[in-house]
């Protein structure tokens, strides 16, 4: 068999492997909070599309692109979803490809396989969001980037110009990627020989993807004046960029499904830290640029979302919204375990593939989740209120959810607004179902809805409850005693109001 063979079989045999993990979990899993907006976004005509993104924080490509898929493959979970893991399918392509071009065949399935197995891939590839679309198009402006920088071919200078301004349009972060890269540019410039026209084209490709930002300039000034918190101290920024660059490297390593205080957690670390030292003890031309892109989008990631007026839930969502620059870690990685010898790599390799077997589990079982949102069964609950609701029932949602009403609404029931609970109850409906999931919430209008609350109580003395998406008790103390949010066992209280006896 030659090499050239035997790398396209590995290649599909972790094509498939992705296809069937993301799919089952696409399957599985009800939408969570973010996802829900997408769904909702995504029957809306392109212009409300545009409206909508605009009066928001994200920029409008990606929901065109879902919107357009969602209308062929449908709206719902798998529908939606399908277009994210057909754009990661795209990723593991481009990471074999990148890690194959600059390091080694082995690098290439080492590389394609560790990221097919990371935990944190598992959770988030599938996900209706803009995270694979962000991360195929970054890593298409650092090959097509790449390619033209060694080889001066203008096919690569096109692809590298189109792909970075799709970028800038599906997410804002994006232009870290195109710093970092324009960065190492700069350096390799200094070092080397480069024609003036080279210099010229380049600089030029750079102006293009600039001119093409300018429809939306006013947009992202409003998005940043909108998100920056005027309260912000210097003297929080050193323990915010900590907690960040903390959780960040926890994420990356070992996904959101572990306990901190899970022993197996600190040996994933550590096993990363050590691998990212034996790629970067050699600082080569690929291994720079990469190490670059990543160490600017990072570090520009976490000082916006210390920026951040929403400070608590900014730095849990880096995770996700950083997503589109785990393929530069995965490549780092693979470069790290392919300057280790045989014995080292394979022992390397496989204490690190436990870890990720065990974080796997446990994101197919839910267990251990430090976002419990990501866990609730919405659709589960939803079928729940279909089959034992009676005539004449009525559903409320927690204030400022975002994803039950969409489900509420999806499954035709009878919702509510929780701020008219005074006019509903006065029409004495039959039963009441109350879904709260907001605990924990920054913006959580707890004395309104206790007084909803003990007015339901009083009016219906048969009240049952039901949890779902349970918080791990370790979690839970790590949360409530050392980050100092409101502690809460479940995600999802359900409860049912019903006229009878207790």
């Amino acid at each position: 068999m030659t090499r050239s063979l035997r790398c396209s079989l590995i290649f599909l045999a972790l094509l498939a492997l992705l296809r069937a993990a993301q799919l089952s979990l696409a399957s599985q899993r009800s939408f969570w909070e973010d996802e829900a907006a997408t769904a909702r976004l995504s029957v809306l005509s392109y212009s409300e599309i545009i409206a909508a993104r605009a009066q928001d924080n994200h920029p409008p490509l990606y929901w065109l692109l879902v919107s357009a898929w969602g209308r062929i493959f449908g709206q719902d979970e798998l529908g939606l979803r399908s277009f994210s893991i057909l754009c990661l399918a795209g990723v593991l392509a481009l990471v074999y490809a990148l890690a194959a071009k600059f390091y080694s065949p082995r690098a290439a399935w080492l590389a394609g396989l560790l990221f097919v197995a990371s935990p944190y891939v598992l959770t988030y590839g599938h996900n209706a969001r803009y995270y694979t679309l962000a991360a195929g198009l970054s890593l298409l402006a650092l090959l097509s980037g790449e390619h033209f920088l060694e080889g001066h071919k203008l096919w690569g200078l096109v692809v590298y110009t189109l792909s970075g301004i799709a970028l800038i349009y599906t997410i804002y972060m994006g232009v870290t990627v195109l710093l970092g890269i324009n960065l190492w540019w700069l350096v390799r410039t200094l070092r080397g020989n480069y024609a003036l026209r080279q210099v010229v084209a380049w600089l030029f490709a750079q102006g293009l993807i600039g001119l093409s930002y300018l429809p939306w300039l006013g947009t992202l000034v409003g998005v940043t004046n909108r998100n920056f918190d005027p309260a912000f101290s210097l003297a929080s920024l050193p323990s915010a960029l900590a907690v960040r660059l903390g959780y960040l490297g926890f994420a990356y390593s070992v996904g959101e499904f572990f306990s901190p205080l899970y022993p197996l957690v600190w040996l994933g670390i550590g096993l990363s830290l050590l691998i990212l030292l034996s790629a970067l003890r050699r600082l080569d031309a690929p291994t720079g640029l990469l190490a670059g892109v990543l160490a600017v989008t990072v570090l520009a990631s976490v000082l916006v979302s210390s920026l951040s007026v929403f400070p608590q839930s900014a730095w849990q969502n880096l995770s996700n919204r950083t997503f589109f620059v785990f393929p530069c870690f995965v490549l780092l990685l693979a470069a790290g375990l392919d300057r280790l010898s045989v014995r080292p790599m394979r022992v390397g390799l496989s204490l690190l593939l436990v870890v990720y077997l065990v974080g796997a589990v446990n994101v197919f079982t839910g267990r251990q989740a430090v976002k419990p949102l990501l866990i609730v069964p919405w659709v589960e609950v939803m079928e729940k209120l279909q089959v034992e609701s009676r005539p004449g029932a009525i559903v409320f949602c927690s204030q400022f959810d975002t994803v039950c009403p969409y489900y509420v609404d999806r499954f035709g029931l009878s919702r509510v607004p929780l701020s008219s609970w005074e006019q509903a109850l006065a029409g004495q409906p039959a039963e009441v179902w109350w879904l709260q999931n907001n605990i924990g919430g920054y913006d959580y209008a707890r004395q309104q809805e206790q007084a909803a609350f003990q007015a339901l109580q009083a009016a219906y003395p048969h009240v049952e409850q039901f949890d779902y998406a349970a918080q791990d008790a370790s979690i839970r103390q790590i949360k409530a005693r050392w980050l100092g949010q409101e502690d809460y066992p479940y995600r999802l209280n359900l409860y049912h109001f019903k006229p009878g006896s207790p």
